[in-house]
């Protein structure tokens, strides 16, 4: 029971935005749900093996913007400037504002481009990266051939930033991760965008909103207390790593876990009623019908 409060805890801000649906499927949004997790299933093996012939064939030089962006989150060291990758994968993110330390939920993961970085490297691109870390702006620069992690509280210098900030050859980071399909998953996760959209007060709102980490605690709750009794045991979160409450668009919902490279091994969900756990192949481990705690 350690073990399950452990992930309680560690994943308190976990939410949705529609309502709990885990054993009271109907024939419709069943069908959505199985077709969401055999595409999910797909797509993990595909990644798998595309990862594989890239490794084989692709140079650090050939990879897209996405791609090096996304490396700078599996780089040692850029927990205290930006997400690592674990929290921008898990959904579940540490912020340290005002000298306290806050769970928060991931919403989305913006790279808002800027430019007139005083100082910066002529090829590099630099972007503002949302959620930040804490009270400052979390920066990540990307080249031909390095990558800059770094954070400012004033205005954006690269000779000053690059102080206290961490640069990583992106060669090293490729040949360190390239065969990890968690890193073309954190790629597809990131959006790039040119304005910074916090600065629309409804979409500042909305973002607030989703982020809080009071948001549907309940429902997580009930969910990973379903979870464990499928298992007859908490999730080992020594061993996995688990991600934040999602939800189909037929409104169902589901749960990955995940190795210590962050890559899916398997997905907890609902089906005709029950409480099913697949393997990252799609294939059915367990299933049972779980009453709905309160």
């Amino acid at each position: 029971m350690a073990k399950f409060k452990k992930g309680l805890i560690l994943l308190s801000v976990m939410g949705a935005t529609v309502a709990l649906t885990a054993c009271n499927d109907n024939k419709d949004t069943t069908k959505d749900n199985n077709t969401t997790h055999a595409t999910e299933s797909k797509s993990t093996k595909s990644d798998n093996s595309t990862s594989k012939e890239k490794s084989e064939s692709v140079s650090e030089n050939e990879l897209s913007e996405k791609t090096k962006l996304a490396l700078a989150f599996f780089a040692d060291d850029v927990d205290q400037y930006i997400l690592t990758k674990d929290e921008a994968l898990t959904g579940v993110f540490e912020n340290k504002t005002g000298g306290e330390t806050k769970n928060k939920q991931l919403y989305k993961l913006l790279l808002i481009k800027e430019q007139g970085v005083a100082n910066a490297p002529k090829d590099m691109n630099f972007y503002t990266v949302h959620p930040p870390k804490g009270s400052f702006a979390s920066i990540i620069g990307v080249s031909k051939d390095k990558i800059f992690v770094g954070g400012t509280q004033g205005a954006l210098d690269y000779k000053e930033m690059s102080d206290t900030g961490n640069e990583y050859s992106i060669k090293d980071l490729y040949n360190k991760n390239k065969g990890y399909t968690s890193l073309s998953e954190l790629a597809k996760k990131i959006e790039i965008t040119d304005k910074n959209p916090m600065l629309d007060d409804k979409t500042r709102e909305e973002f607030e909103a989703n982020e809080n980490p009071n948001t549907n605690t309940h429902l997580r709750t009930q969910v990973y207390q379903m979870i464990e009794e499928l298992d007859g045991e908490p999730i080992d979160t020594d061993k996995y790593l688990v991600d934040n409450v999602q939800m189909t668009k037929g409104g169902k919902w589901y749960v990955n876990y995940r190795n210590k490279n962050a890559e899916i091994v398997g997905t907890y969900t609902t089906k005709d009623g029950k409480v099913i756990k697949k393997d990252s192949d799609g294939n059915i481990l367990k299933s049972k019908v779980v009453e709905q705690r309160n």
